[in-house]
């Protein structure tokens, strides 16, 4: 549901959490846009809380409005995963109700255990001094984070691993930084190739995320398999994911299940897309011939997989 754009009607969010939950209790996921500025939030959040096959919600929030739902996100079935932008970005009296909102929600009401910050790491010169005092502030534990890629389709043909080693040393920077102060960080979407990595970098990270045992460790990790996160759309149209949104719409009505959905796309995009080598060295790689790495973001081979579509129907 997007307030920047088209609302979800309630008869659609009605059919769409029928739909994922038809043949088993599902986790939901509420996205935007930014959901908060939907005009029935609040009656999306009710009917959630009330639905004993939904145990439980995660909100995807820029956290500005979160002070005008406070008794419904304190639920516990609720968890949120703030986005939270520097004050330069935000001015620094939205930076400042954000901030009251998050310490409210943890220090009010304990909700540091559901509640996850975000940062998107869009410029390897980037400042996000204001993300660690922020951490340190609410004593958290972990930050999820995602690389930004180019938009696509106009992204494609961008040589994946030096896009993605073009930000290694400032990902090193930013790791121990966040070491310092007692966090481990995992990726959210675009992963790196592990590959990107030196011997001695990968030491050092395995020694880093050593001391996190206790957490999610994506850092330290040759896998970087990227299962369809299926997005629903106000109209009830799905997307892969958000990477891929321009790529293929379908409608959830022509599907019987939730997991018929997600083994169309990975039939219609996946299986292409672990075919294509993001680069010479990848040829021959076990991970990706194995489906265990999609050398970044499937995106960066949309234009491939779209030929390689038409070629089949052909």
């Amino acid at each position: 549901m997007d307030g920047a754009a088209q609302d979800i009607s309630l008869e659609n969010f009605d059919a769409a959490i029928e739909f994922l939950t038809r043949h088993e209790p599902a986790h939901i996921g509420i996205i935007g846009g930014e959901p908060t500025l939907h005009p029935q939030f609040d009656e999306i959040l009710g009917r959630l809380i009330d639905n004993p096959c939904v145990p439980g919600v995660t909100i995807y929030t820029n956290g500005i409005l979160l002070g005008n739902f406070t008794n419904l996100i304190t639920h516990p079935k609720i968890s949120l995963l703030v986005n939270w932008n520097s004050p330069q970005a935000l001015g620094v009296r939205v930076f400042e109700v954000l901030r009251d909102n998050v310490d409210k929600l943890i220090f009010e009401h304990a909700m540091a255990p559901r509640l996850n910050l975000g940062l998107n790491l869009y410029d390897i010169s980037m400042d996000y001094t204001y993300m660690v005092e922020l951490l340190k502030r609410y004593r958290l534990r972990k930050l999820r984070i995602s690389l930004t890629v180019p938009d696509f389709p106009e992204g494609c043909g961008t040589d994946v691993l030096e896009y993605f080693r073009g930000y290694k040393t400032f990902l090193m920077s930013f790791f121990r930084d966040m070491d310092t102060i007692g966090v481990l960080p995992y990726y959210d979407c675009n992963r790196p190739p592990y590959c990107i990595w030196t011997e001695e970098e990968k030491r050092w990270l395995e020694s880093y995320t050593s001391k996190y045992s206790d957490l999610e460790n994506t850092l330290v990790d040759t896998k970087s398999f990227c299962r369809p996160p299926i997005d629903i759309l106000p109209d009830l149209q799905a997307v892969r994911c958000f990477g891929m949104s321009f790529f293929e719409k379908v409608s959830i009505a022509d599907f019987s299940s939730y997991e018929d959905l997600v083994a169309h796309f990975m039939r219609l995009i996946d299986a292409r897309a672990y075919r294509v080598s993001a680069a010479e060295e990848c040829k021959d790689c076990y991970l990706r011939r194995t489906w265990l790495c999609c050398q970044g973001c499937m995106g960066f081979k949309s234009d491939i997989i779209r030929e390689m579509i038409a070629e089949a129907e052909r």
